[in-house]
């Protein structure tokens, strides 16, 4: 089940513009969300559960929810590679 996540996640990031309705809306949510959360030096875990619950309220999908999540990590992750 985790690799069929982990497939389906390259598929959605590879095609975001394509698969995921709003996309724009989306990205702007997760760059807020990633700007909130890298500001910070500590670990990331306690930010990722509140930001699925926030995600839950905002989207009321899990999977549209998931979306905001792992395109939120995609950002925090190239921001950690700049630095």
């Amino acid at each position: 089940m985790r690799s069929y996540f982990k497939i389906r996640h390259h598929i959605l990031n590879a095609f975001r513009e394509l698969f995921i309705y709003h996309h724009d809306s989306l990205l702007f949510r997760a760059k807020l969300f990633a700007l909130l959360i890298a500001v910070d030096d500590e670990e990331y875990v306690d930010y990722y559960i509140n930001l699925r619950s926030a995600a839950l309220k905002i989207y009321e999908d899990e999977d549209r929810a998931d979306l905001l999540i792992m395109t939120t990590k995609d950002i925090v992750k190239k921001d950690q590679k700049i630095q």
